[in-house]
């Protein structure tokens, strides 16, 4: 019978820990595997390499045994080319050309999406951001200053006094918290176009802008600021953002078939970008938690909602997706909230 396999497959080759890919030719020399660079020989291998799974038109990777990797989107042509065309794998990928189980398949996919989505990636975010060295929480705060000091803010221009006593009732925020004051610090920028502004990054550093120093009242609006971003911190909020953004463009990565270029450049990026919003748990969440420390310290729980009232009124309906104060729920849900909680004093 003659034999139908390809001698050659086209595709990339990775060298042994190196990320950097070079166009390739995998071809068969007797017992071994061959792989060709801009025609020459770079390496022969054992015949019986690790070949990973088919999943739809991901592409393939076949692992040889110095630890290069050889892949291709020929996934037909690789089955093949090792004799995988009976393969369990490939009949069922071959229900994806039937329109009636494509469908079908669509549907629980959809539904595992979701039940993903719903379920599993918070809880996988939780376990995560628990697990993550303190170390790695301060490296993301300086990659996420420095890319929002570039494209964002300018240099702060309060007075250094007015910044020592701000970072003075910061302090006293974190020791009623229980918390030590050594793991936080307090950042002052001008906001520039986003303007009145606060946010919290994973590792302790929490910006608060000129704009918003500005706009407030009293010291009870400025520490309920300072309460909730802080809460933001301690329940590792920012942490489960990223973990949650990062997740998504895995999933995203893998369905595209191009995971590791998505996943470098989220990692690069989703640092500075989580702080822009929170999703309506965790904003409700800190606030209770700030409104309950305002108590402590003897000061009013609903300034800081006061505060975002008047932040709306300033920047007009944009605010609801610029500011990042006045993200979801409104003030009239949070100033309800606070409302309904009963206190109970230290």
């Amino acid at each position: 019978m003659t034999d139908r396999r390809p001698q050659s497959i086209s595709g990339r080759y990775f060298e042994p820990n190196k990320s950097k890919s070079r166009p390739a030719l995998l071809s068969r020399s007797g017992s071994r595997l061959e792989i060709a660079v801009d025609g020459g020989l770079v390496g022969a291998y054992s015949s019986d390499p690790e070949i990973s799974s088919r999943v739809g038109n991901i592409p393939r990777r076949v692992t040889l045994s110095d630890g290069s990797v050889f892949e291709t989107s020929d996934n037909d042509g690789l089955e093949l080319f090792f004799g995988l065309d009976r393969h369990l794998s490939t009949r069922f990928f071959a229900l994806e050309k039937r329109s009636r189980w494509t469908a079908l398949v669509a549907v629980v996919c959809i539904a595992l999406v979701f039940c993903v989505y719903r379920y599993g990636m918070p809880v996988a975010a939780r376990f995560a951001a628990s697990a993550t060295p303190a170390i790695v929480s301060s490296a993301i705060d300086r990659g996420a200053l420095e890319t929002l000091d570039k494209v964002l803010f300018e240099a702060s221009v309060l007075e250094v006094h007015e910044q020592e006593r701000i970072d003075a009732l910061f302090r006293t925020i974190i020791d009623t918290a229980g918390k030590d004051t050594n793991d936080f610090r307090l950042l002052f920028r001008d906001g520039g176009a986003i303007g009145a502004n606060a946010f919290a990054l994973p590792g302790g550093s929490i910006v608060i802008t000129d704009q918003i120093v500005q706009l407030t009242e009293n010291d009870d609006e400025l520490a309920g600021v300072l309460g909730h971003e802080l809460a933001h911190v301690v329940e590792q909020h920012s942490l489960q953002q990223i973990y949650r953004a990062v997740g998504w463009v895995i999933v995203a990565g893998l369905v595209a078939g191009d995971s590791g270029q998505l996943v470098e450049e989220a990692v690069a990026q989703v640092g500075a970008l989580q702080s822009l919003s929170y999703s309506r748990a965790f904003e409700t969440s800190a606030d209770i938690y700030s409104a309950r420390l305002m108590h402590t310290l003897g000061r009013n729980p609903l300034a800081f909602i006061d505060l975002l009232e008047r932040v709306t009124l300033e920047c007009g309906p944009s605010c609801d997706h610029s500011s990042l104060l006045s993200s979801h729920p409104g003030t009239v849900d949070r100033r309800r909230d606070i409302e309904q909680l009963e206190f109970v004093d230290p």
